[in-house]
Parts: C-alpha cells; structure tokens; sequence
C-alpha cells in the first residue's frame, strides 16, 4: 500500500510539471549539458583574454562556401567544421594593438581615427601573424589568423543561403552570432594564400596554403560577405585590420 502511495505521488509530480507549471510561466531547471563548440573544448561561453578581447565560441556545422555569380567565387561548395572554434567579437582594437606591439601603424594615415576602442588598421599580413605569435607566447594559447572559409561561415552566421555580389552589403552590422562587423568599412587579414577561384579549395575549414603564390587573402569590409581580394603580406591599408582565433581553449 505504501509503495503504491508513493507511486502515484510521483505520477501526480510528474503531471504537474508537464501542465501546471507552464501554464504559470516557470521552468523547471535541468542540468545543462554541455555542447562541443570549441576543439578539445565543453564551454559554449565566451572569454575574455589577457589584453580585454572578447571571444565568441563559434559552432561546429557545415554550410554551402561562395557565389554562383562571381566567378572568383566559384564555384560554390559545402565545407565542414567537425569542431568549433573562438573568434574575437570585434577586429583588434588599436589598444590591443599597443598592448602587445608597442607600436601605432594606423597614424600613417592623417585621418585615421585615433581611439584606443577603434580598429587597429594599416596593419600587415605579416605584422599580425607576429601579434598572434606575441600574445600565443604571453598567454600559452594559440591564436592566429581565420581560414577564408571560417571567415565567410561566420559572416553568414552558418546559413547556406544564397548570397549574390550585388546583395552583399557594406553595411557594418552584429550579425545572428554576435560578430560586429564581419561586413562594413574595414576589412580583414585571413590565413590564406590568395587562388583564382575555389577550384580544390579545402572544404574542412582550413586554409590555403598549398600554391607558390605570395599574396594573402583579405575578407569583408566593401567586399560583402561572398567578395574576394588579395595582396602581398607587406602591404597594408587603411581599411583593412583583423580578428584573432584560437582551436582550443585550455
């Protein structure tokens, strides 16, 4: 009798979290699971490193990488993340920049805007690539450069949806993960070497690197999200920064 008592008090438990207790707008917590969103990683929450940069877990996943209507971005094909990764918020901020470097390459440019919370820009291919070299060494993680192909996945939020060049925007925006500007006035450094077309592009998230060419890819800024350009790793512009990555967050 007794057991039977308690069955039914269990059953009577039960029932009043599946129908009462949403009717009255309360939720009954459960113990989070964990997902996967960064290699070797269980945290789906951002980080903040050593020198204030905000880091966003980006999701494993696949999406369909290019534009049918522009030829350098043909032809379109699927790439596949088995891991996530981090991304910085924002590009480096020039105080970021000091931080480490020491240095103020964006005062080339007389009408740069000179604000510690503004982009770090005027900065080189290989200057950055030596800024992700400096703050590995100071933290004892690995930072570097995005893939093209990371950078476009976390662009389109992951989507798959058709993007044509007349509707990339140059409009700098939060997109649906939370990136701020990924698409605007500034552009940005990626990892790659620059190749005609995506024509035996990497399709698991990596870079490029296999040709003898020289010149590195940049993404973004006037460029939209599916737009491509390129120049040799000693240039720098005045529209073009950074983010920094990391695989792991140990």
């Amino acid at each position: 009798m007794k057991k039977t008592r308690i069955y039914n008090n269990c059953l009577l438990w039960l029932l009043f979290q599946a129908t009462l207790l949403p009717s009255i707008g309360l939720l009954v917590a459960q113990s989070p699971q964990p997902a996967k969103s960064a290699r070797g990683t269980a945290t789906t929450r951002p980080i903040t490193n050593s020198i204030g940069v905000s880091m966003l877990p980006v999701p494993s996943g696949s999406f369909s990488m290019g534009s049918a209507d522009d030829y350098m971005a043909r032809p379109v094909h699927v790439v596949t993340f088995a891991d996530g990764f981090f991304l910085s918020q924002n590009k480096i901020t020039q105080g970021q920049w000091e931080k480490i470097m020491g240095t103020r390459p964006w005062t080339k440019d007389r009408k740069a805007i000179k604000n510690p919370n503004a982009p770090a820009l005027d900065i080189t291919w290989n200057e950055a690539k030596k800024f992700c070299r400096i703050l590995s060494e100071k933290e004892g993680r690995t930072y570097r450069l995005l893939s093209e192909s990371e950078w476009e996945y976390v662009a389109r939020s992951g989507s798959s949806k058709p993007i044509s060049k007349q509707q990339s925007t140059s409009k700098a925006v939060v997109n649906s993960w939370g990136f701020i500007g990924m698409t605007g006035q500034q552009a940005e450094w990626c990892e790659d070497l620059m190749f005609v077309d995506y024509d035996g592009a990497p399709i698991d998230g990596s870079a490029y690197t296999k040709n003898n060419g020289v010149a590195r890819v940049i993404r973004g800024g006037k460029f939209g999200i599916t737009g491509r350009f390129s120049t040799n790793p000693n240039n720098s512009y005045a529209t073009v920064g950074f983010r920094i990555a990391l695989s792991k967050v140990e």
